[in-house]
């Protein structure tokens, strides 16, 4: 509990604004490091509050509930990440790791999906 705190201050001093200040690829990544080997997901929900995911298998384009959004990108067990991104403004998202979902060499990885942010 007293090392989440100190994480969390330190957070907050040296990025006031949140995570969301950075571009997509110098934020941490979800799993520690560049490793496509875990299938993530990014999510993000627009003004109308419906949900879009980028995922291992598919991004989203039309707007669903949290869960559907996540399952229909082909993340399940979904586990959402400490930070979130900030890609214009109508991007604002969180970062999943899809616990029940084996990455394999035809699906999304996660640096694809950070490739797509950056261009946006």
């Amino acid at each position: 509990m007293k090392r989440q705190i100190l994480t969390s201050i330190f957070c907050i001093s040296m990025f006031p604004a949140g995570f969301n200040s950075l571009p997509a690829h110098a934020q941490p990544t979800t799993l520690g490091g560049n490793n496509d080997t875990v299938a993530t997901a990014y999510c993000w929900r627009n003004s109308a509050d419906y949900y879009f995911c980028y995922g291992p298998v598919q991004r989203t384009s039309a707007g669903e509930t949290l869960d559907d959004a996540l399952e229909y990108s082909g993340c399940y067990g979904a586990d959402p990440q400490d930070y979130w991104s900030s890609v214009r403004d109508i991007y604002n998202g969180v970062w999943y790791i899809c616990h029940d979902m084996r990455l394999e060499n035809y699906h999304n990885t996660e640096s694809q999906i950070r490739r797509w942010l950056d261009q946006l």
